[in-house]
């Protein structure tokens, strides 16, 4: 018989357990927990690309660098190639002459392209930020929010326990009322009505 009872106790336990545990992971209170988590998370996320949009760039300026710094070696090779071929026209300087300008060419293009991935990534950067800042501030003024909630509801609770006195105290006001109001007004009255005269007897 005891074990039977320590079986029985022991399952009420854990169905307790159970549905406290179902009580705390009410759907409601997830989506409240994940919404003010939301924008923080957000802002966060918008950090990263951000981060690594800007470690993409850094490269492309390292590359553009570079670039035009070969493009820069090959305008003056095909300068010194072009007098030499005007001096001494040769095949193989003009051959040498041909190669350097699609060199000096294929650097302009790619210069180019590269110029315009830094532009949209500039454009990209000023996005990414701009959201950042929104959806942080949008997690402050959360935050801010339900503190003053959270004020405003104690505030409610002090007033609602302090309503009852004040209603107490404005009964016996009004009760005391009556008596100081019509006191004077009775003063008034005896002093109006006038006294009893003497009668004369007839003669």
């Amino acid at each position: 018989m005891p074990r039977k009872k320590m079986k029985n106790v022991s399952r009420t336990k854990k169905v307790t357990a159970k549905q406290t545990k179902t009580m705390r992971q009410a759907p409601v209170e997830t989506m409240e927990k994940n919404f003010r988590a939301m924008p923080a998370s957000i802002a966060a996320q918008y950090g990263k690309d951000l981060s690594m949009l800007k470690q993409q760039e850094n490269k492309l300026k390292n590359e553009h660098k570079k670039a035009q710094a070969q493009q820069k070696i090959a305008k003056n090779k095909c300068a010194a190639l072009m007098a030499k071929t005007q001096s001494k026209p040769t095949a193989t300087a003009k051959k040498q002459l041909v190669t350097a300008k699609k060199a000096h060419d294929a650097l302009n293009k790619a210069i180019n392209s590269i110029t315009s991935q830094l532009d949209q990534m500039a454009k990209r950067c000023k996005a990414l930020a701009s959201n950042q800042a929104k959806f942080t501030m949008l997690s402050k003024e959360l935050t801010k929010l339900e503190k003053q909630w959270e004020l405003n509801a104690k505030k409610a609770v002090v007033a609602t326990k302090k309503a009852p006195k004040k209603i107490a105290q404005k009964a016996a006001k009004q009760k005391t009322m009556p008596n100081e109001v019509i006191a004077p007004h009775q003063e008034q009255i005896q002093d109006m009505t006038p006294a009893n005269e003497p009668v004369e007897a007839d003669a």
